[in-house]
């Protein structure tokens, strides 16, 4: 839980098991240990997460509000594990026509050296992501990239940004990398 608060874990286990007894059992501390991490975490926030009587645990509104946040900060928490775990692999492949390959992909390349491998092959070979111009009919863009071309002397151009698009393949979307690329790229999914 590199980026995930405790008391965060704590809450979600709380929530998970249907009441503090049972979450004290599942992450092997103590109950009265649990319900002070809760008390902790409620008294931060300022507000009651959990109406708690003896069948259990219910979200109060803020709690429910609350879980959709922990719940997102748990899973990113464990995408940068999987990423940084020894061994993951960091390396993406994306094609590109050779304008957008030249003038965007190859400075992020360099950028990047030694934390992320990007190869770029040129349009319409296999690729992790593809960025193009338009996208066809038949093609669902998964995201979009705003981005403002430099000309051959290096100069940003703010007159010329170009909108892209960029499709992400089923596989590596599933990849917890393909987060940080599509944020390295620039781009919102």
């Amino acid at each position: 839980m590199i980026l995930e608060d405790n008391k965060v874990a704590v809450f979600r286990m709380i929530v998970r098991c249907g009441g503090v007894t049972a979450a004290s059992r599942e992450l092997g501390v103590s109950q009265p240990a649990v319900s002070q991490t809760l008390s902790e975490l409620e008294s931060s926030l300022g507000t009651k997460l959990l109406k708690r009587d003896k069948s259990g645990v219910e979200l109060t509104p803020d709690g429910a509000l609350f879980l959709s946040y922990a719940e997102r900060a748990g899973k990113l928490s464990a995408e940068v594990e999987a990423l940084y775990a020894p061994g993951a692999e960091r390396k993406a492949v994306i094609s590109a026509p050779a304008h957008i390959a030249s003038f965007f992909l190859e400075p992020l390349k360099e950028q990047y050296a030694g934390r992320v491998e990007v190869e770029i092959v040129p349009e319409g070979d296999p690729a992790d992501i593809e960025i193009v111009a338009s996208p066809d009919s038949e093609t669902i863009a998964l995201g979009r990239l705003d981005v403002s071309f430099t000309d051959f002397c290096g100069v940003m151009r703010s007159s010329e940004a170009k909108r892209l698009y960029a499709r992400m393949s089923e596989e590596f979307a599933k990849s917890p990398l393909s987060n940080i690329i599509i944020g390295m790229l620039g781009g919102k999914l």
